[in-house]
């Protein structure tokens, strides 16, 4: 933690953040606030309950980073049944990523889960918070 965000590194190999611990009904879209020092392509990454491991093909939604500024970014995830696991690959860059927090709101009716995690504050971990009544995720 540096400067209010998450600051992202790639050190080899394809640099991601997971969340085993989400609990929410699909379809979702996951909302991002993040700054690329430039442009790319990252992509989010899901498992469902019922899934012991991440399927080889699908489940996969990319998305584009442009580099400069922060951006907020909107991905739909096309998640059936209950989103448990989601991992988060950042665009691959010389000099780090940096996001400033990451929301889950599910998007079907009646749907519940809605989380979102803010990586600003002390140097500590940052602290995951529900939204409307949703579960706290732990660490």
């Amino acid at each position: 933690m540096e400067s209010d965000s998450l600051r992202i590194r790639a050190v080899g190999g394809k640099p991601l953040l997971a969340n085993a611990k989400v609990r929410a009904d699909g379809p979702v879209e996951v909302r991002l606030r993040i700054r690329t020092p430039g442009n790319g392509t990252g992509r989010l990454q899901w498992r469902t309950e019922g899934q012991k491991r991440f399927p080889k093909s699908g489940q996969t939604t990319p998305f584009t980073t442009r580099g400069g500024n922060w951006q907020e970014l909107s991905v739909p995830l096309a998640v059936e049944g209950r989103l448990i696991h989601l991992r988060l690959f950042p665009p691959v860059q010389k000099h780090p990523v940096e996001i400033d927090w990451i929301e889950i709101t599910p998007t079907g009716d009646g749907a519940t889960g809605e989380q979102r995690w803010d990586f600003k504050g002390a140097a500590g971990a940052a602290k995951p918070k529900p939204k409307g009544g949703a579960s706290r995720p732990t660490r």
